[in-house]
């Protein structure tokens, strides 16, 4: 028969194999850190798109309510032995389920420019407004930000 305190341990590390991701998003490199990689100048916008922003990665805190709350509902369920895994699979599904609504509500946009810079050369980089369109005369400032001209 399961104990609590492994009923425990099985729901924290449920919960936090549920906070893991394996999620690049453009504009970031694998470990998190934004690629910085633009030269400052002037040039015309190209093109922009619309990408999924690095912010929308959850803090974890929807898995471990999701957890909780699927092995409370999970302890409801059966009796001895049956109900010791119910809680442990609900504190799975819930943790998977409470990260996924975590992600899925923080929906801030970005969007991508691809700018063709007077040199001939092209550079895409990720802002967070949406203000530029195809034609655009913009500037790279030497902080990274495009400014329309």
């Amino acid at each position: 028969m399961f104990s609590l305190r492994s009923i425990l341990g099985t729901m924290m590390l449920l919960a936090v194999a549920a906070c893991g991701t394996t999620e690049t998003f453009p504009g970031t490199a694998a470990d998190a850190t934004p690629q910085v990689s633009y030269q400052p100048g002037y040039g015309v916008v190209q093109s922009v798109a619309v990408v999924e922003s690095p912010d929308r990665r959850g803090i974890g805190a929807g898995a471990v309510a999701g957890g909780v709350v699927g092995a409370i509902l999970g302890s409801q369920v059966g009796h001895g032995t049956g109900r010791a895994a119910a809680t442990v699979a609900g504190a799975g599904g819930g943790a998977y389920v409470g990260h996924q609504i975590e992600r899925r509500t923080r929906t801030a946009d970005a969007y991508q420019l691809t700018l063709r810079m007077d040199d001939g050369t092209t550079q895409n980089i990720i802002q967070d407004n949406r203000e530029f369109q195809v034609g655009d005369r913009v500037q790279i400032t030497n902080d990274g930000r495009v400014v329309l001209l």
